[in-house]
């Protein structure tokens, strides 16, 4: 669709990001557990977060919301980058996590099709026997 015919619609790109967080909402609400719910809407508010100052936030260990944060990047929910705190006098780099908004959806897009892939191979076999 071009921007025009986006405009008719009444789509902008705020109405558009609102969309895409509350289906991740929904998404991780419904099979996740608790934890990663809390990490999720933590990173869909503050958009880009260290896990250092995470853990303070949502009262979880570091080393528990580390856990949490490489079962999300497993499942290919959330995304890292690399920051080199070398040049700011840190000892080390640090991961800075957010949530890829098109990667994210494209993800879900892409389970509920193997979802539908299954359960229509399952319906196939339950009719044939």
């Amino acid at each position: 669709m071009s921007s025009s015919s986006d405009n008719q619609l009444g789509i902008s790109n705020l109405n558009i990001t609102v969309h895409v967080e509350s289906l991740i909402k929904t998404i991780v609400r419904a099979f996740y557990p608790d934890e990663c719910v809390c990490v999720i809407d933590v990173l869909l508010r503050d958009k880009f977060l260290r896990d250092d100052d995470m853990g303070p936030r949502l009262s979880i260990p570091v080393k528990q919301l580390r856990r949490t944060m490489e079962y999300l990047h497993r499942e290919m929910l959330v995304k890292y980058e690399l920051v080199d705190d070398l040049a700011d006098g840190g000892a080390q780099q640090t991961k800075f996590w957010y949530v890829d908004y098109n990667h994210c959806v494209n993800v879900i897009r892409w389970r509920v099709f193997k979802l539908k892939q299954q359960s229509e191979k399952a319906e196939l076999l339950a009719r044939s026997s």
